[in-house]
């Protein structure tokens, strides 16, 4: 069972967090088990694709225990730098792949458009 020490929290409900972490992990910060809520193999292969190529990281993998259970295990291995720590920054990280995928999709798209002649309605 996920403890109720939010990482980040969901203001929008009084449901549980959307990033726990699981009880028993407490006494050692470089090793973490986080509990996504509401979240898949979507957001855990690329955030265990990311936080595996950082150099202060040991282990990184993910499961989703339950196909009907909408919760997400992502575990992480350091070697001095906190768990949390890393998450955040594999976060930051993957914000910005997201965002550079979007920036070059859409220029693209009106590179294509612009070529075939047609309007760009992007956006």
């Amino acid at each position: 069972m996920a403890s109720t020490r939010g990482v980040a929290a969901d203001t929008s409900s009084s449901a549980e967090p959307l990033i726990s972490t699981l009880t028993g992990d407490e006494d050692n910060e470089t090793d973490r088990t986080f509990v996504f809520s509401n979240e898949g193999h979507t957001l855990g292969n690329a955030l265990r694709s990311i936080i595996a190529k950082y150099p202060d990281v040991m282990f990184c993998g993910y499961t989703v225990p339950h196909p009907a259970e909408a919760k997400m295990n992502l575990r992480i291995q350091a070697l001095d730098t906190s768990a949390i720590d890393i998450l955040r920054r594999a976060l930051t990280d993957l914000s910005q792949v997201c965002d550079h995928v979007e920036k070059t999709f859409i220029e693209k798209v009106a590179e294509f458009k612009e070529a075939n002649g047609e309007a760009m309605e992007i956006g």
